[in-house]
């Protein structure tokens, strides 16, 4: 256990009928609960799962955030329930990741807020609805303590539904599905039906599903944590299904409510908006902040319309506290096996990379060329005075916090290749990452496809059915989640070149959304067997030897402009970097907000020259590739490299 003590308490194994099963016996659902000052519900909901354990073999798993009063206490004094202390008030998807360490062999993952009872029968009432369908999740029917049903179900947020919301609120109730998020109609939920998602109280979750996507996002502190949770599942395939004969009655409120939390709800909203659909994602806001001025006379949501109206205030609003005091890459659920610690001084995965997807286990390598001597005209531009200066300020700028920085508790390593020539000052330079263990350096002349292969295997030492290589460039840097969403869309027993299409180019300080489907940030995923690694073929010409599959969605990776560049240039449009500085701390922060007409200006005049340009470019290419061939376009690059070197050099004497 790395980062603190493990506060876990011992339990006893039990059967059906006595009680709740214990770590070392098959359960058919583990049940995982996280409290935070929840001493006066927990009784309740212990007992009302006490009962359903006559009839299905249950973990109970609680995980405390630090609370101030006796749920500790009274969770561990319950017998047979594991009780897990979080080290801090980490936040709902913390609590609920560290939980999910200790799921151990189980069928289904229900997910429990400790303000609730569940009425008997429901669990396995849902287990069955799970397996009838092959869902990825049921919920059950959610009511209050008169037995009114609660309206719990919600519609995935569009831009209409933001507007009929706004302008209508409770006052149409049967109004289209398109003009609301949420289902008010009371017929709704008197029979089973696939929905998009719903609060969060209550879910019971496929473990194939949960092992797909991979644990919750943690940086929803509280809410929309299982918005996030309800859309992976869906893109990955599975159904949502709502269980009326499944009934848990919620006291709610469990998580209390004060103005800052009001201004959190809406803020997370925006967050899930910038991570889901950040194309409108701004429109959606400026809807929200309609939505608040429309009730400006509620006092409680004071805090929220000013935070809508103005970033700065994010931070202000509740977060994180304490740390963890059990490590999340010690997960059960995902059968983790022969897997280093997480390094506590740096923070990155070292040692043997091996993370488990879909039940697979995968060794990952990211891959850097930095001064790796190279034809063709990266040598050229290698070879001028203060290359080595500019790029190891770079390296240590862009691409050493990204990958220090990757939230994901799966396994990876970084190779860095090296030029066997390479002076002593960068020797030293990067003395220190590599004691750290930062990255593997690899000193070669030369590194073909197969010599990454060998050199991943002798890094991994191949532990695992499934090899990912990532190519990274020595000045770029990757999004926080890049990793895991790496991981997650590998497929077991396939080869397929992989690609995060969405990302950011940074030129001084301006900052450009960028979508392409064959970057430079490659990945192939494939079996061990025969292997060949993202160095196949250039990023762009992978589909000539595999499938090529790529992803939509929040930027996965970050392109650096600057003088020394060889490719990098500006393509995309200009976006407001702060909507991007959760997905690259400590990159985006300082950058300035565009003007309203600055961006109106680069999307209707620059964007249509910079397409315009990449078409030309990219038509160029294909057709010097298939007169030439690779080697041939080398050539044409180098001789380019050639008359423009001397013209700069005039230029700035």
């Amino acid at each position: 256990m790395v980062g603190g003590q493990n506060h876990e308490r011992s339990v006893r194994s039990h059967q059906v009928g006595n009680g709740f099963v214990g770590l070392d016996d098959a359960a058919d659902v583990a049940v995982l609960i996280v409290s935070y000052n929840s001493a006066a519900d927990l009784p309740g909901l212990f007992a009302s799962l006490r009962r359903e354990a006559d009839h299905m073999r249950l973990r109970v798993i609680l995980a405390d955030n630090a609370s101030t009063d006796r749920s500790v206490e009274l969770a561990a004094a319950e017998d047979g329930v594991i009780t897990l202390e979080t080290g801090g008030n980490l936040g709902y998807a913390a609590g609920i990741n560290v939980a999910a360490s200790r799921v151990g062999e189980a069928r289904m993952i229900l997910v429990l807020n400790p303000d609730l009872t569940v009425r008997p029968g429901s669990i396995a009432r849902m287990a069955t609805r799970l397996d009838s369908t092959g869902a990825g999740i049921v919920v059950p029917r959610i009511v209050d303590s008169a037995g009114l049903t609660y309206t719990s179900l919600r519609r995935e947020p569009t831009l209409t539904r933001a507007l009929g919301d706004a302008f209508l609120g409770s006052s149409w109730l049967q109004r289209p599905e398109w003009l609301s998020e949420f289902v008010r109609q009371p017929s709704a939920y008197d029979t089973a039906r696939r929905i998009d998602w719903a609060t969060g109280a209550a879910l019971l979750v496929s473990r194939e599903a949960w092992q797909r996507i991979g644990p919750w996002d943690e940086r929803f502190f509280l809410y929309s944590e299982e918005t996030d949770f309800f859309r992976r599942i869906r893109d990955a395939g599975w159904d949502v299904w709502y269980e009326p004969e499944a009934v848990v009655e919620h006291r709610q409120g469990g998580s209390g409510s004060s103005n800052e939390l009001i201004a959190l709800l809406m803020i997370n909203r925006v967050r899930y908006l910038q991570k889901h659909r950040p194309l409108t994602a701004g429109l959606h806001r400026a809807i929200l902040i309609i939505h608040e001025e429309l009730r400006r006379g509620d006092a409680t949501h004071v805090q929220a319309r000013k935070a809508l109206w103005s970033r700065r205030r994010w931070a202000d609003l509740p977060g994180p506290s304490g740390t963890r005091s059990t490590d999340p890459s010690d997960e059960s659920l995902a059968q983790r096996e022969q897997t280093s610690p997480m390094r506590a001084d740096t923070g990155v995965r070292v040692a043997v990379s091996r993370s488990i997807v879909d039940g697979v286990g995968i060794d990952h390598v990211l891959v850097t060329r930095f001064n790796l001597p190279s034809p063709g005209p990266e040598s050229l531009i290698r070879a001028q005075d203060g290359w080595l200066q500019n790029r190891i300020q770079l390296f240590e700028r862009y691409t050493v916090p990204a990958v220090r920085a990757q939230t994901f508790g799966g396994r990876f390593d970084w190779i860095v290749y090296l030029d066997p020539q390479s002076p002593s000052w960068l020797r030293e330079r990067l003395a220190p990452l590599i004691a750290e263990k930062v990255f593997t350096p690899v000193y070669r002349d030369v590194a073909t496809w197969e010599h990454v292969v060998e050199d991943a295997r002798a890094t991994t030492g191949a532990a695992g059915e499934m090899l990912i290589t990532t190519n990274l460039d020595n000045d770029d840097g990757l999004a926080i989640d890049f990793v895991q969403r790496v991981q997650m869309a590998a497929r077991r027993g396939e080869r397929a070149a992989l690609y995060l299409a969405d990302g950011l180019i940074l030129s001084g300080d301006r900052c450009y959304l960028r979508a392409d489907r064959e970057n430079a940030f490659c990945s192939v995923a494939e079996p061990w067997d025969g292997a060949v690694s993202a160095w196949r073929d250039w990023h762009n010409m992978l589909g000539r030897h595999m499938p090529v599959r790529f992803e939509r969605g929040r930027p996965g990776w970050l392109q650096v402009v600057h003088s020394r560049n060889v490719s990098n240039v500006v393509r995309g449009r200009l976006v407001d970097p702060a909507n991007y500085v959760t997905d690259f701390p400590g990159v985006l922060d300082e950058l300035p907000t565009p003007t309203g007409v600055a961006l109106a200006a680069d999307a209707v005049l620059r964007v249509p020259l910079r397409d315009g340009r990449d078409i030309l470019r990219r038509t160029a290419r294909s057709v010097l590739v298939r007169t030439v061939g690779k080697e041939g376009l080398d050539r044409v690059k180098s001789w380019a490299q050639r008359i423009r070197r001397p013209a700069t050099q005039h230029a700035t004497r």
